[in-house]
């Protein structure tokens, strides 16, 4: 794993160099980030990454494939766009933030605990790719709208845990 970054504290804004792979746990945890550009090397973005940071704007790039627990808990943006290479989404990673609408990519095969409890989420759109919801991951929401985009025939059943909606 190959890690390097530079940081300007005037803009609170942080560069995560191109050939990175891995944003390592806890790599700016409760450090006040306000923005991040992550190129597209990365694939694992780990445990409480971005923390308690202040974003304005989160881009998450292609390349990502895992988004840990907590890594973007109480960040405070209201946009999320999940892209298209994740597949597993931790538990909390997203918890507290101000997420007004979501849709979960046909790559996603799982969603942690708690993954995207207490935000304003109206409107959410899931496939049926999922495979496992865990407990409580939509919790504390406002969800007036919910689709499922049906993509194949099914050939298994997804796992959803208790109060996955509940408010």
């Amino acid at each position: 794993m190959s890690f390097s970054f530079t940081f300007d504290a005037a803009t609170e804004h942080v560069t995560v160099e191109p050939g990175s792979t891995k944003i390592p746990s806890r790599a700016f945890y409760n450090e006040g980030i306000r923005s991040v550009d992550i190129p597209n090397s990365v694939t694992e973005i780990g445990n409480y990454s971005f923390y308690d940071s202040y974003f304005e704007e989160l881009v998450i790039p292609d390349s990502v494939i895992t988004i840990g627990n907590y890594a973007f808990a109480y960040c405070n943006f209201d946009e999320l766009i999940i892209p298209d290479s994740v597949t597993t989404i931790g538990a909390y990673a997203f918890d507290d933030n101000n997420i007004e609408q979501l849709v979960i990519p046909d790559s996603v095969t799982e969603i942690g605990n708690s993954a995207f409890s207490y935000n304003y989420i109206e409107e959410l759109v899931i496939s049926d790719s999922l495979t496992k919801i865990n407990d409580y991951a939509f919790t504390n929401n406002s969800i007036e709208e919910l689709s499922l985009i049906h993509i194949s025939e099914p050939t298994r059943q997804a796992e959803i845990a208790y109060a996955v909606f509940c408010l």
